[in-house]
């Protein structure tokens, strides 16, 4: 599975989130009409491409650290005018927008930060008052133990001897509040996944970014024992699941 491919197999499967999360915006009350809304961790910038069909006379700002995003995202988004990308760390945009931002939206990039307790609290200064914030993220646990995510869960804290640091997650709501933002909603939501087979979604966690850094840092016979296990444990023929997503709507009152 080539990078274009990779890009287009998640990037479907993800929408529903990220409607979803687009729609959580203005749910609780209308979104202030002054200040950007930014984007960070846009990643191929689907979710940017949602949002301004969804808010059209808005500026969008999508930021991303790695330079191949920025690039595929400013393709998917050239027809908008009003959406710009930026190349620049994610996790560090108070500094340059504090106490501005209309909005900020950010689909599952919170959980690959090297520190989400830190980033969601530099987002939250970001936002001017009233501002509003949707993050969604995987948590530690997005699925039970026998479907394909508790799987690879399972296999790859035998094969590396160690599983995913979660505990961030409970904090969060503290970390906000520090900040001087409340939280107006924080939900579980999930929607269906389907695949091909279990080949198709190994192959294609195995050329995403975590994928690609696990096989250059423990080799790629690492990734074929995943493989061979992986497959081994799920039935033959398409799969369907349901991973569960955690979903925070926050607004800036102080």
């Amino acid at each position: 599975m080539d990078d274009a491919a990779h890009e287009d197999y998640f990037t479907a499967r993800l929408e529903p989130w990220q409607r979803d999360a687009i729609a959580s915006l203005g749910t609780h009350s209308p979104l202030p009409t002054e200040g950007a809304i930014a984007v960070p961790c846009c990643g191929p910038g689907r979710d940017l491409e949602l949002l301004a069909e969804a808010l059209p006379e808005r500026e969008i700002v999508g930021v991303d650290a790695s330079l191949e995003m920025c690039s595929r995202a400013r393709r998917r988004c050239r027809r908008f005018a009003r959406v710009r990308i930026e190349h620049a760390d994610p996790t560090k945009l108070a500094a340059h927008w504090g106490g501005q931002l209309g909005a900020l939206l950010s689909c599952f990039g919170l959980q690959e930060t090297p520190d989400p307790g830190a980033t969601i609290s530099d987002w939250a200064h970001c936002l001017a008052p009233r501002g509003r914030m949707v993050v969604v993220f995987w948590p530690g646990e997005v699925e039970s133990a026998d479907a394909p995510f508790g799987i690879l869960r399972e296999l790859l804290a035998a094969e590396l001897g160690r599983t995913p640091e979660a505990s961030w997650e409970a904090g969060l709501p503290q970390l906000l509040e520090a900040a001087g933002a409340r939280i107006l909603d924080d939900a579980a939501v999930t929607h269906p996944m389907e695949h091909p087979d279990a080949s198709a979604l190994f192959e294609a966690f195995a050329h995403d970014e975590k994928g690609r850094a696990l096989a250059l840092e423990h080799g790629f016979e690492t990734i074929d024992r995943l493989r061979t296990r992986f497959v081994e444990r799920l039935p033959e023929g398409p799969i369907v699941h349901h991973p569960v997503a955690r979903r925070i709507v926050a607004e800036r009152v102080t």
